[in-house]
């Protein structure tokens, strides 16, 4: 059973059906669709054709794969069609129907030929959602797929790892991450700098963006959005964070700030070294001082001094008391 409502465009020529599980005496396939992806999400997308026999062929040439249907299917659809009340004729030839494996969806008052393609994996854009929903939720994600696994026995990359490691970055994942290239690999110090480089290239265009619906569930989340907005509005290039255990570096990090660097500061060797795995943050270690303003000089002078900014510079300080 299912819970159906249909939109449309205004001329109709887009339809967008959006479907519910029901209860019923049985599991229906969109929860069954809801529970395997465990979410929502596009089960498919139906374009129409006004010559299906035509398109179905012409993209069979081209290599689109279709489901498989069993002859049984025509053997039956062959019996229905002579015995079953209808008020309209076949005008489509059924064996060129079979031959291409098309369904046949009919009642008595018309009939609808469609078939579906194979997908081409079980679930294509896994990492892609996992990315999603990380990022929407505030948690970190680390994309670690045998990125460079090419250099562990050459110098170059394949224009296809190239790419995996770009789209990772593009979709804004927190790290990156390299293991048999630098664990056994010939190049290990090589895969690290074509790693860097291709993030660092693919970091000048705007990523994808999921944090823009991140949830934010407590006032600090808001401050730190807050912040992350004035940052980008004036221009800054960095905003400090001083923080003990991370929490306000985490909400800032989650707010994905496109030009402004986080620059985190803590008393604690353990939170310094867990923040290195959020995306465009740097991490250090500093005494913290009972003055705020103290605290601060030291932030500053470091980030002076490691060049990471200049004195006419414009900075957000993010402080929570």
């Amino acid at each position: 059973a299912l819970s159906s409502i249909v939109m449309a465009s205004p001329n109709n020529l887009v339809k967008m059906p959006i479907n519910e599980p029901a209860p019923g005496k049985k599991k229906s396939q969109i929860e069954e669709y809801v529970v395997f992806n465990s979410g929502p999400g596009i089960q498919h997308i139906a374009l129409l054709t006004s010559d299906i026999i035509t398109s179905v062929a012409a993209l069979r040439a081209r290599g689109v794969e279709f489901i498989n249907v069993p002859e049984t299917y025509y053997t039956t659809l062959r019996q229905r069609l002579k015995t079953d009340k209808r008020k309209w004729e076949l005008k489509e030839d059924l064996d060129t129907i079979q031959r291409l494996n098309i369904l046949i969806d009919y009642d008595e008052g018309g009939y609808l030929l469609q078939l579906f393609t194979r997908p081409v994996e079980d679930r294509p854009t896994l990492f892609y959602e996992i990315i999603q929903r990380c990022a929407e939720l505030g948690k970190r994600s680390i994309v670690a797929t045998h990125m460079l696994e090419s250099m562990i026995e050459n110098p170059m990359p394949t224009r296809a790892e190239v790419t995996d490691v770009a789209n990772a970055v593009y979709e804004e994942a927190d790290a990156i991450m390299l293991s048999g290239e630098t664990t056994t690999g010939k190049y290990p110090v090589r895969c690290v700098e074509v790693l860097d480089r291709i993030a660092r290239a693919t970091e000048q265009s705007p990523g994808l963006d999921f944090s823009r619906n991140i949830a934010l569930g407590s006032d600090k989340q808001g401050i730190a959005a807050a912040a992350v907005r004035l940052a980008e509005s004036i221009g800054a290039t960095v905003i400090m964070v001083p923080t003990r255990r991370g929490l306000m570096a985490n909400f800032v990090t989650n707010c994905r700030p496109r030009n402004a660097v986080i620059c985190a500061f803590t008393n604690d060797s353990r939170t310094r070294r867990q923040l290195l795995l959020n995306r465009n943050l740097l991490s250090y270690r500093i005494n913290f001082s009972a003055e705020s303003e103290k605290t601060l000089a030291t932030a500053a002078g470091i980030l002076l001094t490691r060049q990471e900014c200049h004195p006419e510079d414009k900075a957000v300080v993010k402080l929570i008391r």
